[in-house]
């Protein structure tokens, strides 16, 4: 969060605590950042990106595949420009993926994704900064950021064909990580 706060400009906001979601309440946007969410279902898969320039969308699309893993993120970043879009000019990528992820390596999933370290990949090979975190995760993360009526927040996925969930928790303005399997 530290690193997210730099990143935005807004150095009295990086000096705080580093685990305080509340401070991203306060940002004023006026960076470019692209936002991929990986889906994945029995049959057929999708990679879906959105970008945002001072909090507008200028693109979005999406991908459906049989199979997705670490390359189909390369093609989006490599293909931005087919929407408009320049990659040296996203400030901030955001990554959510189904799965156990741990400081931007992703340590169980049933999808190509296992064991990649996506965040140092994307830095090395593109040079962007990249923030990679399960679906749930980001999902309540976001639905914090965006609401100023709740301090805790719990979202609770649970995909049609699948036996598992996933649960993200923003408690007093922390994201729980302890409760992610």
């Amino acid at each position: 969060l530290r690193m997210l706060m730099g990143l935005l400009g807004d150095d009295s906001l990086a000096a705080s605590d580093p685990t305080d979601l509340r401070v991203l309440r306060q940002i004023k946007n006026d960076k470019t950042v692209l936002l991929i969410e990986v889906i994945v279902r029995p049959k057929l898969s999708t990679i879906a990106f959105r970008v945002y320039d001072h909090f507008k969308l200028v693109a979005s699309d999406e991908v459906h595949k049989c199979h997705v893993d670490y390359r189909d993120i390369e093609d989006v970043l490599a293909t931005l420009h087919v929407h408009g879009v320049e990659l040296r000019d996203v400030d901030a990528t955001g990554i959510a993926l189904p799965g156990a992820v741990d400081f931007g390596r992703v340590t169980f999933s049933g999808h190509g994704f296992n064991g990649c370290d996506i965040e140092s990949l994307l830095r090395d090979k593109f040079g962007v900064t990249a923030f990679v975190d399960n679906n749930a995760n980001a999902a309540a993360v976001g639905c914090y950021v965006q609401s100023d009526a709740y301090d805790s927040v719990t979202l609770h996925t649970q995909q049609v064909g699948y036996l598992v969930g996933g649960q993200g928790t923003v408690v007093n303005g922390h994201l729980d990580r302890k409760s992610v399997v």
